[in-house]
């Protein structure tokens, strides 16, 4: 009798610790993931092209590793709102467009309704996901709560943007009649 209250102690142990292993985002067939707390205190946008910016990526944002390899003919986009006082925002992508010259991803940042039951405590919104892969720079177009549009290149993707400066110019620059 006594010996099974001893092993029932190890086995409940094993079964919280494997559980913890796990991270709460493991869904493998995901392509969306969204939370409201990060280490990381500032907004911001960052595009993994392979998969050790892709794990690097996940590390840095939420100190955890992928819960997926990053797929053949896609990148990761993630994208954080900065500290707010409250619960209730969060980012909501609704497309991918590939342009001529960019890749743009649209979001929208949600803020709580007036007079919402919030959590009382600072949050941090993120949101990473999986979009098609181009060659061309990636920009995201962020809708605030307010209505404004916003556009914000990532900063990995300013060098690439730079680069296709003029052959986007010549692409997009209407031709002039003989």
């Amino acid at each position: 009798m006594r010996s099974s209250k001893f092993f029932r102690v190890p086995l409940l142990l094993l079964l919280l610790l494997g559980s913890a292993a796990v991270p709460a985002h493991a869904e493998t067939s995901q392509t969306v993931w969204y939370g409201g707390y990060l280490s990381m205190r500032t907004a911001g946008a960052f595009v993994a092209r392979d998969a050790t910016e892709w794990a690097k990526m996940w590390r840095s944002l939420l100190e955890s590793p992928p819960p997926r390899a990053l797929p053949d003919g896609h990148v990761g986009i993630a994208l954080t709102m900065g500290p707010r006082r409250t619960g209730g925002y969060f980012l909501e992508m609704t497309g991918h467009e590939q342009r001529p010259c960019v890749d743009v991803v649209t979001v929208i940042e949600h803020a709580p309704q007036p007079g919402a039951i919030v959590t009382q405590a600072f949050t941090t919104p993120w949101m990473i996901a999986l979009v098609p892969a181009g060659t061309r720079p990636i920009v995201v177009e962020r809708q605030l709560a307010g209505g404004e549009k916003v556009l914000t290149v990532p900063p990995s993707e300013g060098p690439l943007l730079a680069q296709m400066g003029e052959a986007c110019a010549n692409l997009v620059r209407p031709k002039k009649a003989p």
